[in-house]
């Protein structure tokens, strides 16, 4: 039977090693114990305890403690603790582990506690524990060539190295509260891990981790420069001093690319990030057999998160949020894997999922958006603020503006900045224009930095709608949604005009945009910039708006591809109120190839009904960029799903007309269209698709039925 030696090294530890030998006494064969200068009770404690005590004197060397202790080991093997760690589970699998002859080296899970009254249990299950658990070195199978290298920071990469496939992970949790923070300040140890840092790295400059050590102890001193310095260091030493076959590439690569990530995401530097994104991706080992390491996934999705603002290209835009929803949601799915490199802590957790959150909100996909930062704010996670900031936008968007301001309530004045943004947009959706006004002045009182840069954004575009004048609705939708009957409703209202389909505006801004793009060099040449056109087209708008409404009336233009523009007819008409309608996906598809749509320059059926795929990827396509267009104009847009219409008219028109600003009449309700809707029409899709055209729907747009609900609430799959 094999014999294990718990192996230590300790100096003034009696607060801490009374629990530490204690959870190991029924596990353990042996205990050694290196006492480098205690003037405390450690000597005693551990003696008590049956351990062999070594005194050395401190020559500023861990290794060379280590190796003192080692050399007076008799067991097989060595399990490795320091003082201020504890074994909470796996005393049976490390006794069984060190029987396997295949194995010379375990990896055991550290998980760091949130408090020193925090009990193991909880600690390994998350709920006092502080970041991921890491996978560590602790259980080693004692060779001749078995030795601690390095005077802080010590390892044993080199006896590693040597045997990377008789390594192992072990469900062996081991619980540390040293990482706390007061406890470190305590002990004072900055000092001596910089100096000893430095000394080590005179001799091995290429060690990846001891630069990245030094620039965290840099940073932890108040030395943000040279820990800048140290951090590239590490970086250099790994894009230039290795190769792509080197055994623990892994381990080098993560920790380097984590501290320069952090520092780019700390500095606001997005293209910078982006590009060591993209250099972490190159040399990423590529037969690890496990997904991407959370960090690089956590990092790529905010460097997509942040540049998608920064573009005026709708779809790449809409792609770049795609990308980051992409890897929040991969990481969510992490959440129960180990690592041997460090993890920043959350991302595979709450902090991934609130940032899943806020670019949901961007789609435009409200209702996940609001349910994922509720579950958030009622599992009070630490970064609160941020989750009430993207609950009160997830409210505004969903057309609840009062329960964002209720939200916004709770959120502390450290936010001032991203929150009178959101108040704006708010107080916008509620045409509010005074108290929307009043946000500007409170905005240009404060200073901050923003928690989402896109909310800067928000703020300007509230703004535009305080001096504006004129108020006109644009209705729209894909096609076949049901556009017509919300039509005639609001024609209905005593103070509403709403002529037929004009189509005006959808080739109106066609033309803007494409003007701003294909000749954007050449008419800035000449004097025509960007505000210049868009005075243009506002110019020629307020003309044509005026033109065809009659006076008393207000004007509500009718046109389903209103909804591929929404920004660009709020950036036209600041004050304008845009209703967005929805239908389920796959009834649209029907009637579209029941009735297709034509092409209005050639009369033929439009391409995309001819095929259910087609009509499904149509339909996709236009309801997303409405979406996504509120989230940039937010406030100003209302979505509106049919079915609620044709089955609670009253209900869902009370609150269209209070988006509005109107008031209610209900002699909306007797119009000739919603008499004529039978509720029945909507299931008619069920009889009109065959099996396979369903599967080509599901296929095309089933994550955007299923987003919308659709798929649960017909129960169809």
């Amino acid at each position: 039977m094999s014999t294990l030696a718990l192996c230590m090294i300790a100096r003034n530890e009696e607060a801490f090693l009374p629990d530490c030998l204690a959870s190991v006494a029924d596990v353990i064969d042996e205990i050694v114990v290196v006492d480098t200068g205690s003037t405390d009770a450690t000597m005693a404690i551990a003696k008590k305890a049956g351990a062999r005590v070594l005194q050395e004197e401190w020559r500023d060397d861990f290794a060379a403690a280590r190796n003192t202790a080692l050399a007076a080991v008799e067991s097989d093997w060595v399990l490795l603790l320091d003082a201020d760690e504890r074994l909470a589970v796996g005393g049976a699998a490390l006794r069984s582990a060190i029987e396997r002859p295949d194995l010379d080296c375990g990896l055991l899970e550290l998980h760091n506690a949130t408090s020193l009254e925090a009990v193991p249990e909880d600690i390994v299950g998350g709920r006092a524990r502080s970041g991921e658990p890491i996978l560590l070195p602790r259980l080693l199978r004692r060779t001749p060539d078995l030795a601690w290298r390095g005077c802080v920071h010590e390892d044993v990469d080199h006896w590693l190295e040597k045997r990377v496939d008789r390594v192992a992970p072990l469900r062996v949790d081991l619980v540390h509260y040293g990482a706390l923070p007061a406890i470190r300040q305590s002990r004072a140890k900055s000092d001596r891990n910089i100096r000893l840092l430095r000394q080590r790295l005179a001799v091995e400059p290429q060690k990846v981790n001891l630069w990245v050590h030094l620039s965290n102890e840099l940073m932890d001193a108040g030395d943000p420069e040279d820990a800048r310095v140290a951090a590239e260091n590490a970086w250099d030493a790994v894009t230039g001093g290795l190769d792509e076959t080197e055994s623990n590439l892994l381990g080098r690569l993560i920790p380097a690319f984590t501290l320069r990530a952090q520092l780019h995401w700390h500095y606001g530097e997005v293209e910078e990030l982006a590009r060591t994104v993209a250099a972490a991706l190159e040399l990423y080992p590529q037969n690890t057999g496990q997904h991407l390491h959370p960090n690089i996934l956590f990092y790529k999705g905010l460097s997509a998160e942040c540049r998608a603002p920064m573009i005026s290209n709708r779809r790449a835009r809409w792609q770049l949020l795609a990308e980051a929803a992409g890897c929040y949601q991969t990481l969510l799915q992490l959440e129960s894997s180990r690592w041997t490199a460090y993890v920043v802590p959350g991302v595979t957790g709450k902090r991934s999922a609130a940032r899943l959150a806020q670019v949901l909100t961007q789609l435009g996909h409200y209702e996940r958006a609001t349910q994922m930062f509720a579950e958030l704010d009622h599992a009070e996670t630490p970064d609160r603020q941020n989750v009430l900031l993207g609950l009160a936008e997830a409210h505004i968007g969903g057309g609840r503006p009062q329960e964002a301001l209720d939200v916004l309530q709770r959120v502390g004045a450290g936010q001032a900045t991203d929150s009178v943004a959101l108040r704006a947009c708010a107080r916008l959706a509620l045409a509010q224009w005074d108290e929307v006004a009043a946000c500007g002045d409170s905005a240009l009182e404060r200073s901050g930095a923003w928690r989402s840069p896109h909310r800067a954004f928000l703020l300007e575009g509230a703004q535009r709608a305080v001096t504006a004048t004129g108020e006109p609705v644009f209705l729209g939708g894909a096609g076949r949604s049901g556009a017509n009957l919300l039509r005639a409703i609001l024609h209905a209202h005593r103070g509403f005009h709403c002529p037929p389909e004009l189509m005006i505006m959808p080739e109106l801004l066609s033309t803007r945009e494409r003007w701003q793009t294909a000749y954007s060099a050449p008419l800035a040449t000449a004097g025509l910039d960007s505000g210049a056109l868009d005075n243009a087209f506002r110019a020629f708008t307020n003309a044509a708006l005026e033109a065809m409404c009659p006076i008393g009336k207000r004007l509500a233009e009718w046109t389903p591809h209103n909804a591929l523009h929404f920004a660009a007819l709020v950036t036209m008409q600041p004050r304008a109120r845009c209703l967005h309608i929805v239908r389920d996906g796959r009834a649209v598809v029907a009637s579209l190839l029941r009735q297709p749509l034509r092409d209005p320059a050639t009369g033929e059926p439009s391409a995309f009904c001819a095929s259910a795929g087609a009509a499904a990827a149509y339909w996709a396509e236009v309801v997303q960029c409405a979406r996504q267009d509120s989230a940039d104009i937010l406030g100003s847009v209302l979505e509106i799903r049919f079915e609620e219409l044709v089955q609670s008219p009253e209900t869902v028109m009370r609150r269209v007309f209070a988006f509005l600003g109107a008031d209610w009449d209900p002699s909306v309700l007797d119009s000739a269209e919603l008499r004529a809707i039978e509720v029945d029409e909507q299931e008619q899709w069920r009889r009109e698709l065959t099996p396979v055209q369903v599967a080509q729907i599901t296929e095309e747009a089933g994550y955007l039925l299923e987003d919308l609900g659709y798929l649960t609430l017909t129960g169809a799959s």
